[in-house]
């Protein structure tokens, strides 16, 4: 344990585990970190404290560690970081630099309106890639991505994507994205799947006969799971009272939200945090249960991607792909133009403890 944490895909990182439950570890007193950091620029290399560290001192700091860590340990998501967080490292670990188009990274910044910091992280360096990408995957309380370092693709406007070129002669810069996967997500806690391409509109077909539209569809449902108001969802589609409470039991009980919501508070009245599909611990604000159906399904949509991204990754190799960026629900490639077919035939992926496959989108990015 350094306290700081491991990013290698084969290590065991007590610091992570303790992070996933919110615990905070004990750590060298400051007097001896700060004394250190007053001879060493930049991050503390790897010490042996118990060498640096007064004898006393560390035996006090060794014994307090192994007690704190034997009253965590039955608390500790070993299940959950194997199952899920392994995954993820596996995936950011194969992030590769992204290849500039400096030119066109020009033209935008002299647009008005661009987020120009968005735009000023990409800017390459002299061999014309950018720096790589570091995301922190303990900064949202769903366990959604931030970026701290490098290229922040998260606030890039996607018409300034053109500024991503390929390393490859002739090749794209392309994504594979999760279709509408939180909706899917909230219907498999109900027992159901959608192996239709279009969620909202085979709602639309099956429960409405065709007569509301899609858009109409999508957004009640993200709505009811991003827990809008019913006054800003009546604003939205312009409805009365008795149509917009028809219209969304039909939504509630068609993904049984009612119930995933029931259970869910449930976990957190017992134990004071709710888990997500694959056991990571989740804590919701006291009183707002309205957001508990989203913390669920944007922390389980999390945790499918980089899952699903591992399996893509593995299934592709690395022959003629580089791997670039996690948007979210989607994983940015530099492809060769020989593997071009390869990804464009990956529709679907397998997903553990999920009956079936959720279905993927390819689109050219640049």
């Amino acid at each position: 344990m350094t306290g700081e944490l491991k990013t290698s895909t084969t290590a065991k990182c007590l610091d992570t585990l303790f992070r996933l439950v919110g615990h905070t570890s004990t750590a060298i007193p400051a007097r001896y970190t700060a004394s250190i950091r007053c001879l060493i620029t930049g991050s503390l290399p790897h010490i042996p404290w118990h060498s640096a560290l007064p004898q006393d001192e560390f035996r006090l700091f060794f014994k307090n560690l192994v007690q704190e860590t034997m009253d965590v340990f039955p608390r500790l998501p070993f299940d959950y970081y194997e199952k899920a967080w392994v995954s993820g490292s596996r995936v950011l670990g194969a992030l590769r630099p992204v290849s500039i188009d400096s030119t066109r990274l020009q033209e935008h910044q002299t647009v008005p309106g661009h987020l120009l910091p968005g735009l000023e992280s990409f800017r390459p360096k002299r061999s014309g890639f950018s720096h790589p990408v570091v995301y922190d995957r303990f900064a949202t309380r769903t366990g959604r991505l931030t970026v701290v370092e490098g290229p922040n693709i998260l606030i890039l406007k996607k018409s300034c994507r053109n500024i991503l070129a390929s390393s490859f002669e002739g090749g794209s810069i392309v994504s594979l994205d999760f279709k509408a996967l939180e909706a899917r997500i909230v219907l498999a806690e109900a027992g159901r799947y959608s192996e239709a391409e279009d969620v909202y509109e085979e709602i639309s077909q099956q429960q409405f006969k065709g007569m509301l539209p899609r858009d109409v569809v999508k957004t009640a449902v993200l709505a009811d799971l991003y827990g809008i108001s019913r006054g800003s969802l009546k604003a939205r589609l312009g409805v009365s009272d008795q149509k917009l409470d028809s219209f969304i039991g039909v939504i509630r009980d068609f993904f049984r939200v009612d119930d995933l919501r029931k259970r869910l508070k449930e976990q957190v009245g017992s134990s004071g945090k709710m888990l997500n599909r694959f056991g990571r611990p989740l804590t919701v604000p006291d009183g707002q249960d309205n957001l508990l159906v989203n913390t669920y399904a944007q922390s389980s949509g999390v945790d499918v991607s980089m899952i699903g991204f591992d399996a893509i990754l593995q299934r592709l190799g690395t022959e003629g792909i580089r791997p670039l960026f996690v948007l979210h629900d989607a994983v940015i490639l530099d492809v060769h133009p020989d593997r071009l077919r390869d990804v464009q035939g990956i529709t679907d992926v397998p997903v553990t403890s999920y009956e079936k496959n959720f279905p993927i989108k390819f689109e050219t990015v640049s």
